[in-house]
């Protein structure tokens, strides 16, 4: 009889309309807000596409204007047949949205126009093409043809769609409001109401057993949403009792799991004491739980107080959110109760109980993976060195090729040219003496080029034994002379002046011979190659102290401020992008600063991009002998 009475109850509860006309008012609101914003839009991309297409067409009237009337415009205004320019400008007129169209001549008067002219403000496209005439294979410019197009036509058309589109669009969301209105009034709201019925009676212990709506037998195949959900609560209802039986259990097995993982799991409050210690803990830190669980969590790690604790304070006042590294996981060292520290990784996550707010501590034993990276560390180490040590070898071989290749190329050009010369008709008419001078400068290349292959085997017998430069008493001016009669046919070639300039009674110097002819040469050949035809290079000797500075200096193509610090590296060159340039490897001054070096001397570059380049080294002054 209660049953009865209460089923009753919850029927007329679900006969209630202040839920279901709530519901639909907002369905009706949601439905014209959305409808709104679906017409603006869709106004505005068509309103938009239509003043695209509008103007587009403009455009092409104006290119229609360039490629049919302007040869035709200018013929005519080359024959001063005004009729016919005024006939064609017409035909400009016509046009949709033109305006006017008017010719102005070089001087910029207005000879020809029609229609009319657009006040300044007025929104509008204007176009200017030039009108040109050829009369004895040259253009005459005759004036400019000037089309303006109003946009206010297409803004009038724009402007009549608008409300064609708003009250099609307006008329089609009142109906479909209404519609959808009472379509979800009928299919969801009056069972909703009846639901909300039922659990609340179900909460106070006085809705029946099972929930039955007026929809028909429940199929779980066709049934829909609702159906489903009148399902769901009734199994709810008829599984209340087994419910907690299964909350048990779950309990249950997860203490089983809590105590059966390898990782320690600890509980802490927001004081920092221990509430929760599982086995695996035990046998991290050696404590019991019985002899932990009460104690700060101190005893556990040793981090400073004052940043354990306000860290600790940050993470249980604000959470998660903003100690994100916390939940990502933090490697400190772990005090076990024997005294004995251990590195232990801590993934914290915060939880809420019945007690209070927790912070859950995952703690992992790392002390066998830091062995493992330890030697992973060393092995990658030492695989570094080696690949260091192939790296420096390759660079070793391929800075060998590219000298060898570098340094043959004077000599042998030298000796070409020398050569070349004395095969000519003009050899003819030399003198002897003249002959026999460039076939001593030939043979003088031959023996420099010697002297480089024998240079290779001390490279080669460095590379196994070591080797250091000779250390030798050497008169400049003969290098100087032998470098200078060397260059003689590159620079005549370009129309090159090669001055000599050296202070009287210079004394010797101490240097490797070899190494200092290669030096001055390749300082040379440089400013030969970086300098325009017909330009200056200079070779300067000047004693500086207990030094001889030897100085290269041209009026060649200068190199930018920025780049001086580069050069002399290996294989850096900066020719190629300021003078065209692009020989050689970029080894010639990277030599000459290690030879100078090597012979106790320095390499100094100066240089005014587009001026002037002076590259000088020294030598040591040789002692007097006795």
């Amino acid at each position: 009889m209660n049953n009865g009475r209460m089923a009753e109850s919850t029927i007329n509860l679900a006969r209630q309309r202040k839920p279901i006309s709530s519901i639909g008012k907002r369905i009706i609101l949601f439905l014209v807000i959305f409808s709104s914003g679906i017409t603006v839009v869709t106004t505005v991309i068509q309103l938009y596409r239509g003043y695209v297409i509008d103007v587009g067409l403009i455009d092409s009237q104006f290119d229609l204007t360039r490629a049919s009337f302007k040869n035709g415009i200018a013929q005519s205004v080359w024959l001063l047949d005004r009729p016919q320019v005024m006939t064609q400008l017409d035909g400009i007129l016509r046009m949709r949205d033109i305006v006017w169209a008017g010719i102005e001549d070089a001087k910029g008067v207005t000879e020809f126009e029609v229609g009319n002219r657009l006040e300044n403000g007025s929104d509008s496209r204007i176009v200017e093409i030039p009108l040109d005439w050829v009369y004895n294979e040259k253009s005459v410019h005759l004036g400019v043809l000037q089309v303006a197009a109003s946009l206010d036509g297409v803004y009038d058309r724009l402007w009549n769609q608008v409300w064609v589109i708003l009250i099609s669009n307006g008329v089609k969301t009142f109906f479909v409001t209404i519609f959808m209105y009472h379509l979800f009034r009928h299919l969801v709201t009056r069972h909703l109401a009846r639901i909300a019925a039922f659990l609340r009676g179900l909460g106070d212990g006085a809705s029946p057993r099972r929930l039955d709506l007026d929809r028909g037998p429940v199929s779980v195949d066709c049934g829909d949403e609702i159906d489903a959900l009148v399902q769901s609560i009734n199994e709810m209802v008829m599984e209340g009792d087994r419910s907690s039986i299964e909350k048990e259990n779950h309990w249950n097995r997860l203490r089983a799991i809590l105590e059966a993982v390898p990782d320690g799991i600890i509980a802490v409050d927001g004081n920092l004491i221990v509430r929760s210690f599982n086995p695996a803990a035990e046998r991290i830190f050696g404590w019991a739980a019985s002899d932990i669980i009460g104690l700060p969590v101190s005893e556990l790690v040793l981090v400073p107080a004052e940043v354990h604790d306000q860290l600790a304070h940050s993470f249980f006042s604000r959470g998660k959110d903003t100690l994100h590294e916390m939940m990502e996981g933090r490697v400190v060292d772990g005090h076990r109760r024997d005294g004995s520290v251990i590195p232990i990784r801590i993934v914290l996550s915060p939880t809420q109980t019945s007690e209070g707010r927790l912070a859950v501590a995952i703690v992992t034993d790392i002390t066998a993976l830091r062995l493992r990276e330890m030697e992973v560390e060393e092995k990658n180490r030492q695989i570094r060195e080696q690949l260091v040590a192939l790296q420096d070898a390759n660079d070793v071989k391929r800075r060998f090729i590219a000298a060898l290749s570098h340094e043959l190329r004077t000599p042998l050009n030298a000796i070409i040219g020398f050569s070349e010369m004395l095969q000519t008709q003009i050899s003819d008419r030399w003198s002897k003496e003249r002959k026999a001078g460039y076939l001593s400068d030939i043979n003088e290349a031959g023996r420099h080029l010697l002297y480089l292959v024998n240079g290779l085997l001390d490279i080669a017998r460095i590379e196994r034994d070591g080797a250091t430069l000779a250390r030798q008493r050497l008169d400049l001016s003969v290098v100087v002379d032998f470098v200078a009669r060397l260059m003689a046919p590159e620079t005549e070639r370009r129309k090159q002046s090669l001055q000599k300039h050296l202070e009287p009674n210079l004394p010797l110097v101490i240097g490797d011979e070899t190494a200092v002819q290669q030096v001055i040469l390749n300082l040379v050949s440089n400013s030969a190659k970086f300098t325009q035809d017909g330009g200056l290079i200079k070779i300067e000797v000047a004693r500086k102290g207990d030094f001889l500075s030897i100085s290269v200096e041209d009026n060649g193509f200068g190199i930018p401020a920025d780049r001086i610090a580069d050069l002399g590296k290996p294989f850096v060159q900066v020719g190629d992008h300021w003078s065209g340039s692009a020989e050689g490897l970029g080894l010639g001054l990277a030599i000459c600063r290690l030879l100078a070096e090597e012979m106790g001397g320095e390499l100094l570059i100066e240089s005014q991009e587009g001026a002037w380049t002076r590259v000088s080294f020294t030598l040591p002054v040789a002692p007097a002998i006795d």
